[in-house]
């Protein structure tokens, strides 16, 4: 069962995403080779636990381009759950859940949060200013 702050999956999302940008805004940026950080705890305590509880069965999984991560038995290498997918294919619990978490993690504000950490390396790669990096389109991997 989830927290009583979290009853509602919107509560999730915002759980979620506020964590997160507050964990990369505190976490120190390395510059060498290249702007990057390292997340611990990315997410709150109980929500991992959550998302450990409410991992959907292998057969939620779709190939991540099989085309390169195929053995040459035929077995797959690569599985990924779309968080941008419709999940229709959950039950009622998991859809709602990782509906919230993808849609924290697909969020503007936490795309803004990461850019900002790394304006420094984005800014010369896309050739503007730090403050214009709001206006690159950025989206995470299709499935």
């Amino acid at each position: 069962m989830l927290a009583p702050q979290e009853s509602t999956s919107t509560s999730i999302s915002a759980v979620v995403l506020n964590h997160l940008c507050a964990a990369i805004s505190s976490t120190e940026v390395f510059s060498s080779p290249y702007s990057h950080l390292y997340l611990d705890r990315a997410f709150p305590d109980h929500i991992f636990k959550r998302m450990l509880e409410l991992l959907p069965d292998a057969s939620a999984y779709t190939a991540d381009n099989p085309r390169i991560h195929t053995r040459e038995d035929g077995l797959v290498t690569r599985n990924i759950l779309s968080l941008t997918a419709p999940l229709a294919h959950l039950p009622g619990e998991q859809r709602i859940f990782w509906s919230e978490v993808g849609a924290a993690l697909t969020s503007s504000k936490l795309k803004d949060t990461v850019f900002g950490a790394l304006s420094r390396d984005l800014s010369r790669r896309f050739r503007i200013p730090a403050e214009k990096l709001v206006s690159v389109p950025a989206f995470p991997k299709p499935a």
